[in-house]
């Protein structure tokens, strides 16, 4: 690949990365304290959920390890997300239906599905085949969607 090429290449390269912190940056404006932390948490299960996501497509190569290693950051996440639901009240920059704290035990049994189905995830992937593993993959997603279905509005973006 010749010079020109390469930093054509980096130079695409670091714009997505400054757009998508952009995105970011708009996404959570107006949050802060809880919401953002929980904002922060959503996108962080949101992109292992993508990068487990390009390798069932095959836009990127299958690495078992690494399906595991995001599996297993969905897993923790979702190990603290009802801490990081603390209250009953309106709260700025919040996209959280307020059904959610009326329905606490339900919520709380979504999450720990959706930790129980990321960690059978995981535990596959380490040695599973990406046919093994996308079924387990798509549980995972069911369970994130339940959720959101059920106790997030929609972004104003969407």
């Amino acid at each position: 690949m010749n010079y020109l090429k390469r930093a054509t290449l980096g130079g695409g390269a670091a714009t997505l990365v400054l757009a998508g912190g952009l995105y970011a940056a708009i996404a959570h404006e107006g949050a802060s304290g809880i919401v953002k932390e929980r904002m922060d948490a959503m996108e962080k299960m949101g992109g292992a959920m993508k990068q487990i996501g390009l390798m069932m497509k095959g836009i990127t190569p299958y690495d078992g390890a690494a399906v595991s290693q995001a599996a297993m950051v969905i897993n923790q996440t979702s190990a603290r997300l009802e801490k990081l639901f603390p209250s009953g009240g309106d709260e700025k920059g919040s996209y959280t239906k307020p059904e959610l704290w009326d329905n606490w035990d339900e919520f709380k049994l979504l999450t720990k599905a959706t930790g129980e189905a990321a960690g059978k995830l995981s535990e596959a992937a380490f040695d599973g085949t990406k046919r093994e593993v996308l079924p387990l993959f798509f549980e995972v997603g069911k369970s994130c969607k339940a959720c959101h279905t059920k106790y997030r509005r929609a972004k104003d973006n969407e």
